[in-house]
């Protein structure tokens, strides 16, 4: 009986030492991940012009975060050594691992939402940033497959190339070991023999875009001469998107795409009639123009919603989509930082919460479906392709994080690979940030020069195609990977009952 204590001990002792190998390794990862949280520094955005207390707030923000995305490589680093150590039928190895981390990645898009749960939160498998496939989001042949699997799918190819290589330093059976390499291997090369070639579309099926960069930074409240000349701006911006588009002769019309935080028309509605914003719109352009605005709106109930809104420079106000997405501590404030504040007497500080919406953002416009997404929506792959848009729009707003690049640079690569799995345009207008027109390959072809008050201009290919991510998502992937953890799981429980 001591003798079997001492061994549960031992191994209790030992499964710590690897949990805690795997939650430092992921610490120091998603620190890196997170660090544009820092972009929020100080806090005057929120109204909290000290530095000190800015820096302990956004702190104990990026600790937490940090560590919360960091215990599940650690409970990945636990299970998959305990893999490793098995001897029955080493050949599945790199796959039983593989699989073990797609299922930890996709319960860490869970977990993000639920640690940062309030009044305005969505929960699903939406936060997947700081997922590795990212990170290969300028390898073309990689970058392609994700219509096919998503990126689990590349989650999966990466880990088993990794237990490949944990499998051979182990065992040093270099021959046996290095012919599961093939597995991979051959499906990437009838992958790319299948899907390598660029898609290629005939030129009368293009789309005149205009892309509406701004520079308008995130707070409570404007001076009359802030909101005046951004305003300025963005009227000066909407007259070239018009004249622009009406100078293509090959197209009839176009759309115009706004950023998020952009408020066009809540500042249009302050200065003008309901009939002279109509006529506004109307004399903008001898072409029919589909404008996309994002406002802040209150619902029939009183909850403040993000609101895109879809307008026909001829007829006005065409549909209408809430933002279901929603930033934690930018749109809402999370329960976990809500409740203190609120028991200490600082609830009064404390901004209106905004909620999600429900319907999907899809819009039609001269016989195109337009899928939209605002901002943090293009982190979640379900969300994206969920609808069957023939591009997507994305609305983008930096200005909370005072235009912090190391973000933006994070949701690019993320944004390549929507367009990836999708195998459909992406056109991102930003504010605070760049704006781009971003290919169904994930590459970019067009691009703003910097940031600040700027305007993208350029033609898009539509595509009614689906790929086979938009019919079956990540199911497939979470199949094979639940198949392949239960395998492992089972010889575990084996070794230990011998």
């Amino acid at each position: 009986m001591d003798r079997i204590k001492k061994t549960f001990r031992y191994l209790a002792i030992l499964n710590v030492r690897r949990f805690w190998i795997g939650f430092i390794i992921g610490y120091l990862y998603f620190s890196y991940v997170f660090f544009w949280l820092w972009g929020l520094y100080p806090l005057d955005s929120f109204g909290v012009p000290d530095r000190f207390p800015s820096f302990l707030l956004i702190l104990l923000i990026f600790s937490v975060s940090a560590a919360g995305m960091a215990f599940f490589w650690g409970l990945f680093s636990m299970f998959a050594s305990r893999i490793l150590q098995s001897e029955h039928t080493p050949q599945l190895v790199p796959a039983e691992i593989a699989g073990s981390f797609v299922l930890v990645e996709y319960l860490r898009s869970f977990f993000f939402g639920i640690l940062w749960l309030g009044n305005g939160s969505f929960i699903g498998p939406h936060w997947t940033i700081g997922n590795p496939a990212y990170l290969l989001k300028d390898f073309g042949y990689i970058l392609k497959t994700s219509s096919l699997w998503g990126i689990y799918g590349i989650d999966f190819l990466l880990l088993y190339l990794v237990g490949v290589i944990l499998l051979f330093l182990k065992r040093k059976e270099s021959k046996k070991t290095l012919v599961l390499l093939w597995v991979p291997i051959l499906f990437l090369s009838v992958h790319v023999f299948l899907f390598g070639r660029d898609n290629r579309y005939p030129e009368e099926g293009t789309l005149s875009v205009a892309l509406i960069q701004t520079q308008n930074s995130t707070k409570f409240s404007y001076t009359p001469e802030e909101n005046l000349n951004n305003l300025q701006q963005r009227l000066s911006l909407l007259k070239q998107a018009s004249e622009s588009i009406e100078s293509d002769k090959g197209l009839e019309d176009g759309i115009v795409i706004l950023p998020e935080g952009s408020h066009f028309l809540n500042s249009l509605a302050i200065l003008l009639s309901e009939s002279s914003v109509k006529n506004y719109f109307d004399k903008l352009s001898k072409k029919e123009l589909f404008i996309i605005d994002q406002i802040l709106s209150a619902d029939g109930g009183g909850d403040l919603r993000s609101k895109v809104v879809i307008i026909n420079s001829k007829t006005g106000l065409t549909g209408t989509y809430d933002k279901r997405l929603l930033t934690p501590g930018g749109e809402f404030t999370p329960y976990i930082l809500k409740i203190p504040l609120i028991l200490s007497g600082y609830g009064k500080f404390l901004p209106p919460d905004l909620y999600p919406g429900s319907a999907r953002g899809i819009a039609e416009f001269s016989n195109q479906k337009v899928k939209i997404v605002v901002c943090s929506e293009i982190l979640s792959p379900s969300i994206v392709s969920g609808d069957n848009g023939n591009f997507i729009v994305a609305l983008s707003n930096f200005g909370l994080f005072h235009g912090n690049r190391f973000l933006e640079n994070q949701m690019l690569a993320i944004s390549k690979f929507r367009a990836a799995e999708n195998r459909k345009y992406i056109v991102i207008s930003s504010n605070s940030g760049q704006s781009y027109i971003i290919n169904p390959a994930g590459k970019v072809e067009k691009k703003t020069l910097g940031v600040g008050y700027e305007l993208l201009t350029g033609s898009i290919v539509p595509n009614r195609d689906r790929t086979w991510y938009n019919y079956v998502g990540d199911w497939p992937i979470l199949s094979l990977s639940l198949i392949f953890f239960g395998l492992a799981l089972r010889k575990i429980r084996n070794d230990t009952k011998s």
